[in-house]
């Protein structure tokens, strides 16, 4: 790992959507990337939440203060990249194809800076081998408590495209139990906001619900998505092909599973209290809310011809067309810029043929201190073995319901066979159990079915080769 201390700005990354393969781009000589900003301030600290954040100033003069630093922080960095990035490619094209904004509660930022980022990306564009895609995906996360029709409105008008709501559930105890800022009312009614403002062609409105909560029942749980599903299908229906009718928007869930990250004071608590090893071990009720979710979307999807929601990755399911562009990357293997504090990257050397992964500064004074004087919040830039990006393309790759093509992810691992961290006789053998399907012209295709996707964990435990030093 290398810790980056000179005055130079480094490349954190880059990452292609789903737009054109791996062959495409090779042959072209063009690479399509997602750009990932960090946004850590928040109104409340969820007990459950991992990712880095912290709580935003209660002062106002304090709030604008270090929110304007932060913005101005991240413009720089973000050059910086862009730079650095069409610098170090020069014979390469690069297009950029969603822009997220993530956190932390990024509906708390100015809707109005968004407008400075795309500015600062088409800045970029006009002088360099960067451009940006005409149907660009501009992703907000949100909380509803931080959302209203008003900014809402602004956010679309900004350039947002995509807003996700993290409901999580839509009952008040388990609301309570999460550590959130907002009643299951209010969830419903940010909903119902944003269907009203997200409605064009263009536009996506995603809702996350958590299940395996303590106390929660599986009745619950389905009544929960059936509802929010209910909520959702209000909209206009979509056109053939994927996309959005107009007038309509489209739509996107997701399902996550309660976790005890480590570290977090949802895992203290249960450390404490001595009940840790029960609560992290699987459990029947959560499986079957997980098998509840699916056969509710499925049966929705069937009952409408355009598609309602379809599953296409472990945890999440859209209209056709309406799949996460940014997560699609992520998941595909593509490199992709992480800007902000804590951010990560992924980014691809191919004229050394390396892959490595950068991690930016995670104190939000010191990212900006860095940012000020170095012009970039790069703290760790860390090389990849072809062993490890091999296994990272499979573990990723085998959380989307498409599957893999073996033949494109060694070009994409410079040419190196991924076949060679596959132990074949699991492979077989989870096929012969109908948890996975092997196809294609030497074995090149590997996709889970529906079931191994609810068990793609314990699968990829089991399929994967031990990394030899």
């Amino acid at each position: 790992m290398e810790e980056l201390n000179g005055a130079e700005p480094h490349i954190i990354s880059w990452s292609g959507a789903q737009t054109v393969t791996a062959q495409e781009l090779l042959k072209n000589h063009m690479r399509n990337i997602a750009v990932y900003i960090h946004w850590p301030f928040c109104l409340k600290l969820c007990p459950y939440c991992s990712f880095n954040k912290q709580r935003l100033p209660c002062s106002a003069k304090t709030r604008f203060d270090t929110e304007t630093r932060l913005c101005n922080a991240i413009e720089r960095d973000l050059t910086s990249e862009l730079t650095l990035l069409s610098q170090r490619n020069p014979s390469t094209h690069i297009n950029i194809s969603s822009l997220h904004f993530g956190g932390g509660t990024p509906s708390l930022m100015p809707p109005d800076w968004i407008q400075t980022i795309l500015h600062r990306l088409q800045s970029s564009s006009s002088s360099t081998c960067i451009s940006i895609a005409p149907n660009l995906e501009v992703a907000l996360e949100s909380s509803p408590s931080s959302l209203t029709l008003e900014n809402l409105r602004q956010f679309k008008k900004a350039g947002v495209t995509r807003v996700s709501i993290g409901i999580q559930s839509l009952r008040d105890a388990h609301l309570k139990f999460l550590g959130r800022d907002h009643s299951a009312e209010s969830a419903i009614e940010s909903v119902r906001h944003a269907l009203q403002v997200f409605n064009g062609a263009k536009d996506v409105v995603s809702v996350d619900l958590m299940y395996g909560l303590p106390g929660q029942s599986v009745s619950e749980w389905e009544a929960d998505v059936c509802k929010m599903l209910n909520i959702l299908e209000g909209a206009a229906p979509r056109v053939a092909g994927g996309g959005a009718a107009a007038g309509g928007g489209g739509r996107h869930f997701s399902a996550y599973q309660l976790t005890y990250e480590p570290g977090t004071p949802l895992w203290r608590d249960a450390k404490r209290q001595g009940i840790l090893g029960q609560v992290v071990k699987p459990s029947d009720a959560a499986a079957e809310m997980y098998e509840a979710v699916l056969k509710i979307c499925d049966s929705t999807s069937s009952s409408n011809s355009n598609g309602m929601l379809q599953q296409y990755e472990v945890s999440n399911f859209a209209q056709k067309g309406c799949e996460s562009r940014h997560n699609l990357a992520y998941w595909r293997g593509w490199d992709y810029i992480g800007v902000g504090p804590g951010a990560h990257g992924r980014w691809s050397n191919h004229t050394t043929n390396t892959r490595y992964r950068s991690a930016k500064v995670a104190r939000v004074e010191s990212y900006i201190e860095q940012c000020l004087v170095k012009g970039h919040g790069t703290q760790t830039l860390t090389e990849m073995t072809c062993q490890e990006s091999a296994k990272e393309l499979i573990v990723l790759g085998l959380r989307v319901k498409e599957g893999l093509d073996l033949d494109k992810l060694s070009k994409l691992n410079f040419g190196n066979n991924v076949r060679d961290v596959l132990d074949w006789d699991a492979v077989s053998r989870f096929a012969d159990m109908g948890l996975l399907e092997v196809s294609g012209s030497g074995k090149s295709c590997l996709r889970p079915t529906s079931k191994g996707l609810a068990v793609i964990d314990v699968i990829l435990s089991d399929i994967l080769v031990s990394i030899k030093p």
